[in-house]
């Protein structure tokens, strides 16, 4: 054994464990010492250990989080890494800090999202940066952050010509009063303000991943078009990171642990309420959600908690008992050492409190979640509460090829019949 991660909450996220994604370990290149990420003062910084453990030295300190190294050069003594430091909260910039200790250097420079490529000698990388309302632009920079050419820019005239409207980002305050939540808004292409129209929400609410898209969408695949796509038919869409979800503080992302329901509908109804109290355009009476995979429990939780608020909801691929895998164990602990949390977190006691519209949307492909679903679908019948059931054959969680089609043209479909927009 080398090194230890403890801490009072889950150290690493599961999602990070089960599927590809970012490493907390760099091995340096002379393979005698490596930098390891940590969330240990309540933020994910970068530390400098040998091989034995011992710690060498802190890399990085602040109240922001690194998101991932994405290179080290040994030979000119520095590592670069992406963070979120700076007052637009979720803007990724890369940086740079000496592997002997001292102040860390910012290499990128347009505000928003900037995807990072090394050349493998580590002197140059290529920058792609975007914004919602700013379409991606590639940079080929030294690796001090000078700038030595202009590679390219994407070309949005024909998107202009035919009425795209750039997302509007916008701040509300969590269910807390005073947490700053950062979402972004999409309008039709002949937004009126004079008009008004139904309020649907895109979300996720998991601690797994951030569902904003704050870089430039459009272009992007189907699904990351999806919201856009949804205003364009008349719909006001919404897409917001509440508390609980990553890439904040190590507390941020904590409010829910122990609690499931914690602050998730809370924070997004709340969120939903302050847009419609700020624009006279958005139609309070007519708010839908969707969402899929645990997306898709937070609609339904959004049903059932909020139903003053949300009248229609779409859940794909939803997981609705608590006790039917591994992921909750990281965030409620074991269901023996916390019960209450655990039955708190089912669905099939709430199925009595859909009052709303509700479409439930599975593939046959992934046994669990069409036996979560149709025990759900079971006590609905028994309860007499109408609803409404897609089966998708052959398809798993990840739908793909007709299965995505089918599964966003019935959402947009069902989102219409019940949220009626251009009435």
């Amino acid at each position: 054994m080398i090194l230890t991660e403890q801490g009072p909450t889950f150290v690493r996220s599961p999602f990070e464990v089960l599927f590809p994604g970012r490493a907390e370990f760099t091995l340096l290149p002379d393979g005698k010492s490596f930098i390891w990420e940590s969330e240990r003062d309540g933020w994910n910084h970068l530390y400098l250990y040998d091989l034995q453990g011992k710690l060498i030295r802190r890399l990085t300190e602040g109240q922001f989080p690194v998101l991932d190294v994405q290179a080290v050069d040994q030979q000119s003594g520095f590592v670069y890494f992406t963070a979120h430091a700076e007052p637009r909260l979720y803007d990724t910039h890369l940086y740079r800090v000496p592997l002997q200790g001292g102040t860390m250097q910012k290499l990128t420079e347009a505000e928003g999202q900037h995807q990072i490529q090394f050349a493998p000698s580590r002197r140059f990388f290529v920058d792609r940066h975007s914004s919602p309302a700013r379409p991606p632009t590639i940079e080929l920079r030294t690796s001090d952050g000078r700038l030595l050419r202009t590679m390219g820019q994407a070309d949005i005239s024909r998107l202009r010509q035919v009425g795209w409207t750039p997302p509007e980002e916008f701040v509300v305050k969590a269910d807390d009063g005073k947490t700053p939540l950062w979402g972004v808004l999409y309008k039709p292409f002949d937004f009126d303000s004079r008009k008004r129209y139904p309020v649907v929400e895109y979300i996720y609410g998991g601690p797994q991943i951030v569902r904003v898209n704050h870089g430039f969408a459009a272009g992007t695949g189907a699904f990351s078009n999806f919201p856009q796509a949804l205003a364009q038919l008349g719909f006001i869409v919404v897409v917001l990171d509440g508390r609980a979800t990553p890439e904040r503080s190590k507390a941020f992302q904590d409010t829910n642990s122990a609690n499931w329901l914690g602050s998730l509908i809370p924070d997004h109804a709340g969120a939903i309420r302050q847009l419609g109290a700020k624009n006279s355009y958005m139609d309070m009476n007519r708010v839908g959600i969707f969402g899929h995979s645990w997306g898709a429990t937070s609609a339904f939780r959004a049903l059932t908690d909020a139903p003053d608020l949300y009248k229609a909801a779409v859940a794909s691929s939803p997981g609705l008992d608590a006790y039917g895998g591994l992921l909750y164990e990281a965030y409620l602990g074991l269901p023996a050492q916390n019960k209450s949390a655990y039955d708190a977190a089912m669905a099939y006691p709430l199925a009595s409190k859909v009052k709303g519209r509700l479409l439930l949307v599975c593939g046959t492909g992934e046994s669990i979640i069409m036996s979560e679903t149709l025990r759900l679908v079971h006590q609905f019948m028994e309860l007499g509460i109408k609803h409404e059931l897609i089966v998708l054959p052959g398809q798993f969680h990840g739908y793909s090829d007709k299965g995505m089609d089918y599964y966003m043209n019935a959402t947009r479909d069902f989102l219409s019949c019940y949220l009626a927009p251009g009435s």
